[in-house]
Formats: structure tokens, C-alpha cells, sequence
């Protein structure tokens, strides 16, 4: 199931927070990443999960 969660979602705002920190450059754990990937994968906003597995290593 494909859905987008409401910004008051407390996955929404690490999601976004997250984000904010990777598009700012600074380091992030890939776990710390990964985690959040899965977590979303599992609340079906897979879009978003999608989006911040790209930031994963190789």
C-alpha cells in the first residue's frame, strides 16, 4: 500500500528532518537511515522510503 503519511506523524518528521540533514551535507549513520527506511516501508509511505534509501551506500 502506497500512502503518504500526515505531516504529524512522527515518522513524517524524522523523515523530514532527516532530509534536511542529508541535503545539508552533514554525515549521517547508514543505519540511522536504514532504519527509518524500513519504518516507513512498513507505515506503506514507500515513496518516502524510496527516496531516502537513494542515500544509502552501495
Amino acid at each position: 500500500m502506497h500512502r503518504p503519511l500526515p505531516e504529524s506523524d512522527p515518522l513524517a518528521r524524522e523523515f523530514t528532518e532527516i532530509m534536511k540533514q542529508i541535503e545539508a551535507g552533514q554525515p549521517m549513520h547508514p543505519m540511522e537511515i536504514w532504519e527509518l527506511v524500513v519504518q516507513l516501508r512498513e507505515a506503506g509511505a514507500i515513496g518516502w522510503a524510496n527516496r531516502l534509501a537513494e542515500h544509502l551506500p552501495d
